[in-house]
């Protein structure tokens, strides 16, 4: 890491309040585990890593020279002895995710430092993002390579917040849920103009998408907006224009008819559209 993204790391995790629990998907050689643990000395720290393979490059080498416990590969136990000096660290030893089942503990910061490119990539973040609580904090390294950054996009577009980013670390805010989404969703639906449910401009389309995407996520019911947002079928309508999303799981999520749909201008074609590709 360079000395700007240890710098925006560590100030990441002093910001968590006492008794906050960190996990570290990608731990190597355990730098960046110290890094958040001796900067948040009141929070837990789980480092998930498989901890085997041998060390090969110079730098490492030199590091570990001082190990009596390195005998050319990584271990738990020399892992362990790298922290040995800090108490708020777990060691994990297991590939994540495909080798730790079901997991009960939720997060207040998730940091995704382990393979960068996709499937496994992928299946990190699908396995453990909703583990992370709401408003928690998602920290991912090297998110200057592709997919990587292709999913930073997509966390976007699902109502994630990106705080601040140095180099090729980018630190990103997961919604909240509930009431605070409601009320977040409200504000963002008053930034959209049109009459009824047809966008007027290209990036009316965006906000529709970040909204239903958040909303999706977050486990917030679109019906339930209804005595919000009335007048119109904007929940419906911001649904059935996310690419993928079928009219069976738009209606899932909202008692608006098929009738209702079709009344609404300019979105029967896309429905059309959405029935005939599934």
């Amino acid at each position: 890491m360079t000395k700007g993204e240890q710098g925006l790391l560590a100030h990441t995790a002093r910001r968590l309040a006492p008794g906050s629990h960190m996990v570290e998907v990608g731990s190597w050689l355990m730098g960046s585990a110290r890094i958040l643990a001796e900067a948040n000395p009141q929070a837990d720290l789980l480092c998930v890593d498989p901890f085997s393979g041998t060390v090969v490059d110079r730098g490492s080498l030199e590091f570990l020279a001082d190990y009596p416990e390195f005998e050319g590969e990584r271990t738990p136990n020399l892992a362990r002895a790298i922290v040995k000096d800090l108490d708020n660290i777990v060691i994990l030893a297991a590939e994540s995710p495909h080798n730790l089942g079901s997991h009960q503990e939720s997060f207040d910061l998730y940091f995704e430092d382990s393979n960068h490119d996709d499937p496994l990539l992928k299946a990190n973040l699908d396995y453990w993002l909703p583990l992370l609580k709401p408003n928690g904090i998602l920290a991912l390294h090297d998110s200057n390579i592709a997919d990587v950054e292709q999913h930073i996009v997509r966390l976007q577009l699902e109502g994630y917040t990106i705080l601040e980013q140095v180099d090729s670390l980018s630190i990103l805010k997961k919604p909240p849920s509930g009431s605070e989404a409601c009320a977040k969703i409200l504000d963002q639906t008053q930034q959209l103009q049109w009459p009824l449910m047809k966008p007027k401009t290209h990036s009316d389309s965006g906000v529709l998408r970040g909204i239903m995407h958040s909303m999706w996520h977050t486990g917030v019911d679109p019906s339930g907006l209804d005595e919000i947002i009335t007048g119109n079928f904007l929940q419906l309508a911001a649904l059935i224009m996310i690419p993928g999303l079928s009219i069976s799981q738009c209606l899932a999520l909202n008692t608006t008819t098929r009738d209702s749909i079709e009344c609404c201008v300019g979105v029967s074609d896309v429905v059309d559209a959405n029935v005939q590709g599934h």
